[in-house]
């Protein structure tokens, strides 16, 4: 997954040595910080907050070229959008598994 995601960083924004990595690095720290407000915004009821997250992470992942995480954060976000607390507790858990796969790679 992770050099699927580097070579399109490289082939889309013709990135050379070092700096498609740094552009990746800079995705999965973005992932990161906003997957890890989750479970405190939910338990708050904060779906401002959560739509946002979700919609961060829609928008990396697609700009990174990583349609998985980039279809799975859009229906969280419009669960969220929705405050549809059941449904995103049940959407989290693939947004969180797709992003534990990232890291794995």
């Amino acid at each position: 997954m992770k050099q699927q995601i580097l070579d399109y960083l490289r082939d889309s924004f013709g990135l050379e040595g070092s700096d498609a990595e740094e552009l990746y690095q800079s995705y999965v720290d973005t992932l990161n910080e906003n997957i890890s407000k989750f479970d405190s915004l939910l338990a708050n009821n904060n779906f401002a907050e959560f739509t946002r997250a979700a919609h961060t992470i829609k928008g990396c992942a697609m700009n990174s070229g990583h349609p998985e995480m980039s279809s799975a954060a859009l229906e969280l976000e419009k669960a969220a959008k929705a405050n549809d607390k059941a449904l995103c507790l049940q959407l989290m858990e693939p947004v969180k598994n797709i992003f534990k796969q990232l890291k794995e790679t």
